[in-house]
């Protein structure tokens, strides 16, 4: 790296040893940081925002449920119930444990929980499909509980921005992280465990924007043991401390890599030691690869596309072609499992990897370059984009990675404000399938447009007082979001009219077809987008 692109030996050494660097920090810091405010409202806001969200979870909870309630019963019934070397290899049911230790090691805990102040009888491994009236409240209640970590996140990372970056970016990041009807319809009605890792994550960058690097990491690398699907944003993580903690002022520190490489070490081996006689068996559940290259669910990537061109071509031409027809029943019944392609080459992991890496490159090289906070959020959002984009069986929730974590940089500009706001909106209408139930149209919708309106409020408010501007989107963005009225009023109201049971499964490909460009898997808008706000400067808004 250049001398005229990294802070001065001083500004350099106090970002990571003394005081805690600004998320729009100028990429020539001076030693004068502006003092903090002891205004307490931004913490109170975000208090506030938390009890709402909590709120709606409440009256989420006696609704509709998943499968993946069950998966997480069962999980809570092997960690209690059997010895910890046949976690991962029970099989009594077909939701088997696929996360990570650290994760088993959290069921486990509240396994302990449930077994003193729930029912008992969910904790016993043959009871399938157990989900008496305190187990769904018991279950329910623990991902509330839980989304603590948001609030903490939040709450570390604004008090370490300087007063003018706190007042005005709490309002949006707390709406767009707390309020997130992606999220609420993921965790709260489907039912996962993603605010609780979320939060997780946002107390390892907030770490690190206090200056503390090693907490920081440690925090990432238990992050990494109890959901791999973080491995998605590592790369930024690891070039942001190698830049900017191990390399300054042209000088490699090997002490400090050497305490980092320490660290992520003992986090894993802490993890992983339990089972070091099983390693094999739980990198099978980890990393499932004949599961195949989509979802069963599609998330709306590149892959989505290449499989729908793929079938829409064996429709028109296979007597052309001679090619066969058994491939399309498993990417049309939602099977998982491996997909054979009939038009188009097959697609494997090794090529998904050297495509992500691809797309993650630039993000990364101007990361190395300019190793800033405002400019790691912006590169993490990126390989998250790129993941997603590029990925092997990539599942839809991971659409999150991209949404939340820009609610640390909302306000910086109009172009982050605007990006953040259709990824947002688009990227929860995206997972609308997941709760498929017409008693349900009512409740994602009211969520969607709630949060989209306060949403819209809050980065309205902050640019009218900032930079003299109202907050708005291009007519042609404007547009696409109107599009996912009709394409909702289609799936639920059309469809049905016109043709009854018939072709249902590709009512909700409308949705997946639809959202893509939204996401951008089909244009790459989205992280071209975000490769242009990687490349400009840090700057404030207003």
């Amino acid at each position: 790296m250049d001398a005229a692109a990294r802070p001065p030996p001083h500004a350099a050494r106090r970002r990571w040893t003394s005081r805690p660097h600004r998320l729009h920090e100028d990429p020539h810091p001076t030693a004068v940081q502006p003092a903090k405010s002891t205004d307490a409202r931004p913490k109170r806001l975000l208090v506030a925002l938390f009890a709402a969200a909590t709120a709606i979870k409440l009256l989420l909870a006696p609704g509709y449920r998943s499968t993946d309630f069950e998966v997480h019963r069962n999980w809570l019934a092997i960690t209690h119930s059997l010895p910890l070397n046949q976690w991962y290899y029970d099989a009594t049911s077909e939701w088997t444990l696929d996360y990570p230790p650290f994760f088993a090691y959290f069921e486990w805990v509240l396994a302990q929980v449930a077994a003193r102040v729930a029912d008992p009888a969910m904790l016993v491994v043959a009871n399938l499909n157990y989900a008496s009236w305190i187990t769904v409240v018991f279950q329910r209640v623990s991902v509330m509980v839980t989304d603590g970590t948001l609030l903490a996140g939040l709450t570390l990372f604004f008090s370490a921005s300087d007063a003018r970056d706190r007042t005005s970016a709490v309002a949006p990041a707390g709406i767009l992280v707390l309020l997130n009807a992606g999220l609420l319809i993921v965790d709260h009605m489907h039912f996962q465990y993603n605010g609780f890792m979320f939060g997780l994550l946002l107390i390892a960058m907030a770490l690190f924007h206090r200056g503390r690097p090693y907490l920081g990491a440690f925090v990432f690398a238990a992050l990494l043991n109890f959901k791999h699907i973080y491995l998605y944003v590592a790369p930024a993580v690891f070039v942001y401390l190698l830049s900017g903690l191990c390399l300054e002022d042209g000088k490699w520190h090997l002490t400090r890599f050497v305490t980092l490489g320490l660290i992520v070490v003992a986090t894993f081996a802490v993890s992983l030691a339990p089972f070091r006689d099983h390693l094999p068996q739980l990198a099978l559940r980890l990393f499932p690869f004949k599961r195949g290259l989509c979802h069963a669910y599609w998330a709306p990537n590149v892959w989505a596309l290449y499989a729908f061109v793929d079938r829409a071509a064996m429709t028109v031409l296979p007597r052309l072609l001679g090619i066969s027809t058994r491939s399309v029943a498993a990417m049309t019944r939602g099977l998982v499992g491996d997909v054979e392609f009939s038009v188009f080459p097959n697609v494997l992991p090794v090529h998904t990897l050297a495509l992500t890496v691809l797309a993650q490159l630039p993000g990364l090289v101007s990361l190395w370059r300019r190793p800033t906070m405002s400019n790691f959020v912006r590169v993490l959002v990126l390989c998250g984009f790129a993941a997603f984009l590029f990925g092997w069986h990539v599942h839809e929730k991971a659409v999150l990675t991209m949404v939340l974590p820009l609610g640390l940089i909302v306000v910086q500009s109009m172009a982050v404000s605007q990006l953040a706001f259709v990824l947002a909106v688009v990227g929860s209408y995206s997972l609308f399938p997941l709760v498929f139930e017409v008693a349900d149209v009512t409740t994602r919708w009211g969520l969607l447009l709630s949060f989209a309106a306060l949403l819209w409020l809050a980065l309205d408010g902050h640019h009218r007082r900032h930079s003299h501007a109202a907050f708005t989107l291009p007519w042609p963005v404007r547009a696409y979001l109107g599009g996912l009225f009709l394409v909702e009023w289609f799936v639920v109201a059309g469809h049905p009219i016109l043709l009854g049971d018939k072709l249902l499964a590709r009512s909700w490909r409308c949705v997946t077809r639809w959202r893509r460009p939204g996401n951008a898997a089909a244009s790459g808008s989205g992280q071209s987008s975000l490769l242009a706000l990687v490349r400009a400067p840090d700057r404030k808004s207003g």
